[in-house]
């Protein structure tokens, strides 16, 4: 998206090809990567989820009614 939006900025033509080269880039380094990640749930899953719901509601409803 950092490109798309340089490119608005600058009134440059945006270059779909670029960002697809990035984009795979990017995906491949994160499915060779060799991260190790927690097997286990840590902290409150409620309380994150309470978190969550209210950062991104109003654009999961998409100008629809609230989820609750």
């Amino acid at each position: 998206m950092a490109r798309l939006e340089a490119n608005l900025r600058a009134g440059a033509a945006y270059d779909a090809e670029a960002w697809r080269r990035e984009c795979l880039e990017f995906t491949l380094a994160w499915a060779r990567g060799r991260e190790r990640f927690p097997t286990e749930a840590a902290g409150d899953a409620v309380a994150v989820s309470v978190r969550l719901f209210a950062k991104y509601e109003k654009a999961a409803a998409l100008g629809g009614p609230p989820l609750l």
